[in-house]
């Protein structure tokens, strides 16, 4: 319940209308949110214009969980008065809460967005519902539309990005936004990561990348200026995509992680555009797996491998290990494993938590692709991400391509090692049925991890997975 402003001008009234007047702060104040509801049910009916009275009964509505009423009775509200700015500081705060309880608690995201939408209309003027709308449409890989929003947001207010919340926010969508599949997108997000993240220096390569890809050497040079010290790994990628990757200029090319990996990303942009069979057999790929593999074995260099249970049981096979060039690889993947039963369909397979933690994140309403269908690039999968806790620091496990429906849990719920969390399905970017499965630190980068008690198909002890080999895991 944060947010609540509830300022309204003292007014002379009937003792019974008064009575209700100074009633709601001590309820409120209280938290005795059922009683707030019977009063203010009873206030409306006797009087059904005060608008005020439907905010307190929003508000006892919310306490109660009851959000779609609450929702209901703060629109009821500012029906009544829609000039009155304490009332629409109220609904507004109130349709915001809303809102994000149906994307965050609910995963309801679409609905979400709808009154999102809503609150904004109510205030335009103010920055937090464009921001939140812009979120909801990243978390729906609606990436223009998350542009326009978080755009909105940042030219009504551009200082709210430098608090922490609004920042990560904004980060996480510049990092996805710089991925889209069209390059105006990409484009437009390249213009704001300059704005908002000067001095980051990953998504300052990142944002690079489209503009690098556009052509327009007026912006190529003049955004080089603004970063002088990459300028000669800025230089070297133009001449790259100029001969359309046919020589590698990088060669002998030191740097770190972060140089690495944006180099990959250069070779990539000739291969974007390709069908997936084409990407695959096309001799840049090797480049593109190449660079990110430096870029990771660089930031993992010196890191002790975490140890997890394996997120399937019995026998299973190891389809692509972790630096394989169809998207195992770059400092986000590259410990990543493909993973299902030897002979079987693996469809349905139980998916069981590789560690103790809290759910981070869910997707669990993108359709199962048929069998035998072609990958096709732009499909979404359904997925787990778990969040863990290990010696102070934080990491997640996260489990792709899971069957639509098959995740029973909500976000925020704790989960032991080695509960059910999903079935293996056959959503997203894949060939057929199996689990995508890899470990992130508190950056989001892939780092190594060690399997307990995995051994191979003769009882071998084994630590990890290795392609193409059939494992026993308990």
């Amino acid at each position: 319940m944060t947010g609540i402003i509830l300022l309204f001008p003292l007014l002379l009234f009937a003792a019974s209308r008064q009575s209700y007047y100074q009633k709601w702060q001590s309820l409120f104040q209280a938290k005795n949110y059922p009683e707030m509801v019977r009063i203010y049910q009873q206030a409306i009916r006797e009087y059904p214009q005060e608008a005020w009275f439907y905010v307190f009964l929003s508000l006892g509505y919310q306490g109660t969980n009851q959000w779609d009423l609450s929702a209901s009775m703060a629109q009821k509200a500012l029906q009544l008065a829609p000039q009155d700015k304490n009332i629409i500081n109220n609904v507004y705060s109130l349709l915001v809460q809303y809102a994000g309880y149906l994307g965050f608690q609910k995963q309801e995201w679409n609905k979400a967005v709808t009154w999102y939408k809503i609150a904004s209309q109510a205030k335009p003027d103010d920055f937090l519902a464009y921001h939140m709308l812009g979120n909801a449409y990243r978390v729906l890989q609606k990436y223009d539309l998350s542009f326009e929003a978080f755009g909105k947001a940042y030219l009504l207010n551009k200082n709210h990005v430098r608090q922490k919340g609004f920042r990560e926010n904004l980060l996480a969508a510049v990092r996805e936004g710089l991925k889209a599949p069209d390059l105006k997108t990409r484009q437009n997000f390249s213009e704001l990561a300059f704005l908002v993240f000067p001095e980051n220096k990953e998504i300052i390569l990142d944002a690079m990348i489209p503009l690098l890809q556009s052509g327009n050497q007026q912006k190529i040079q003049s955004r080089m200026k603004r970063v002088p010290n990459l300028k000669p790994l800025l230089a070297t990628a133009v001449r790259v995509l100029k001969n359309h990757c046919e020589q590698d200029e990088f060669l002998f090319y030191k740097g770190d992680y972060l140089d690495y990996s944006f180099i990959g990303k250069v070779f990539y942009e000739c291969i974007r555009n390709l069908p997936y069979k084409q990407q695959m057999n096309h001799p840049v790929i090797n480049k593109v797996v190449y660079y990110h593999t430096l870029a990771a074995k660089e930031y993992t260099k010196g890191m002790t491998p975490i140890k997890v249970q394996s997120p399937l049981k019995g026998r299973i096979c190891c389809y692509q290990g972790a630096g394989g060039k169809s998207f195992h690889y770059g400092l986000q993947a590259q410990f990543a494993y493909d993973l299902g039963l030897c002979q079987k369909n693996s469809f349905g397979t139980p998916i069981y938590a590789a560690l103790s933690g809290v759910v981070d994140s869910i997707e669990n309403n993108q359709p199962d692709r048929p069998p035998g269908s072609p990958v096709d690039l732009k499909a979404r999968a359904n997925f787990v991400v778990l969040r863990h806790n290990i010696g102070g620091k934080t990491y997640y496990s996260v489990y792709f391509h899971v069957r639509r429906g098959s995740v029973r849990m909500r976000v925020g719920q704790s989960v032991r090692q080695g509960d059910k969390i999903a079935e293996i399905g056959n959503s997203g970017v894949t060939a057929g049925p199996h689990l995508h499965f890899f470990l992130q630190d508190a950056n989001r980068y892939s780092i190594p991890f060690e399997i307990m008690n995995l051994s191979t198909a003769d009882g071998t002890p084994a630590s990890i997975w290795q392609e193409g080999k059939e494992y026993i895991a308990r």
